[in-house]
């Protein structure tokens, strides 16, 4: 027997006089759950990325230096991936009551394969010092469905939401005393 407002062969009537057909319970999540899978298979094909800080202890004003190998990011086939430099330190809110930086994100532009990138984390807050702690950073790697220029994917329509794909590729840390 099938679910209430639903036909033997898939067919609903929301409401009198309209008939639309309904994707199955099943391909649609199956589809929703390979789709993420797939792209971030794709992301995260090469293991990993060695990332590494310098200097691993500073100031409250240093400049910390994330470097780490790229794949290739922007707009490659049908997805759009990118980079993102991720730091948390004691707070929250991104901010502590000092006015200190405790939190920062740098989105990286598109890389090249291969590309050696050097991102600097650099204090803000009123004083432009970061907060005195341990920090710990991740390197994120984030890949989307790309149509082209102002479209969405087909898909992404049918299925909402669109199906974005966030995984941290490395990991590093730094003290500031």
């Amino acid at each position: 027997m099938p679910p209430a407002g639903r036909s033997q062969d898939g067919w609903t009537t929301p409401r009198a006089g309209v008939t639309s057909r309904r994707w199955g319970g099943g391909t649609a999540l199956a589809v929703a759950a390979a789709l993420p899978a797939w792209l971030a298979g794709a992301a995260i094909a090469s293991g990993g990325a060695h990332v590494s800080v310098r200097p691993t202890v500073g100031s409250r004003t240093t400049h910390f230096v994330v470097r780490f190998t790229a794949q290739r990011t922007g707009y490659v086939g049908s997805s759009w991936s990118g980079y993102r430099v991720v730091v948390s330190g004691p707070s929250v809110s991104g901010r502590s009551a000092h006015g200190c930086t405790s939190a920062k994100a740098l989105t990286v532009p598109p890389t090249s394969q291969g590309q050696h990138v050097r991102v600097t984390l650099t204090p803000g807050g009123r004083s432009h010092a970061w907060c005195k702690a341990t920090y710990a950073g991740w390197l994120q790697e984030t890949v989307r469905p790309a149509c082209g220029f102002r479209k969405l994917c087909p898909l992404a329509r049918d299925l909402q939401p669109t199906f974005i794909a966030t995984m941290t590729v490395g990991r590093f840390s730094f003290r500031v005393r």
